[in-house]
């Protein structure tokens, strides 16, 4: 089972800026979280899952989900890395800090920002990782508004 979606409507946090409730389905984990409203809407999002679960589908061997744009000036933006590898699809969090890159994070393509897939569980990396089908992800894609 895969799916993502946003759950719930903009909220201010205790910070005092926007966010909204999502959920992503990994087979059988269903993982909550907040994306970041500040700079993007909640239509951004939508878009660039769309566009990212597609590539996968299409055959990229990379790809991400956006779950926190900071913002051009951010420090840290957040997403899922996706990786294909024959009939499965894995997944990470993944964090990538401006003061890491030599030039401005461009929210657009965050594909560029996914490396090589580090296994998790063969590194004993302190990490989740999650592995579901490509068929599933395939179902979810006609599902995403």
């Amino acid at each position: 089972m895969f799916s993502i979606r946003v759950s719930a409507p903009s909220v201010s946090n205790q910070g005092a800026f926007p966010q909204a409730g999502a959920e992503l389905r990994l087979g059988k984990d269903f993982l909550v979280f907040a994306i970041d409203l500040r700079h993007w809407t909640i239509a951004d999002y939508e878009a660039q899952w769309r566009e990212g679960i597609w590539r996968i589908i299409e055959g990229a061997s990379t790809s991400a989900l956006m779950t926190a744009y900071a913002g051009p000036t951010g420090h840290m933006h957040h997403m899922w890395a996706l990786w294909r590898e024959e009939k499965s699809l894995y997944v990470q969090q993944h964090a990538v800090m401006n003061g890491d890159l030599d030039h401005p994070f461009v929210p657009n393509n965050p594909y560029a920002y996914v490396g090589t897939r580090i296994p998790a569980a063969k590194y004993e990396l302190p990490i989740p990782e999650w592995r579901v089908n490509l068929s599933d992800v395939l179902a979810a894609a006609k599902q995403i508004p």
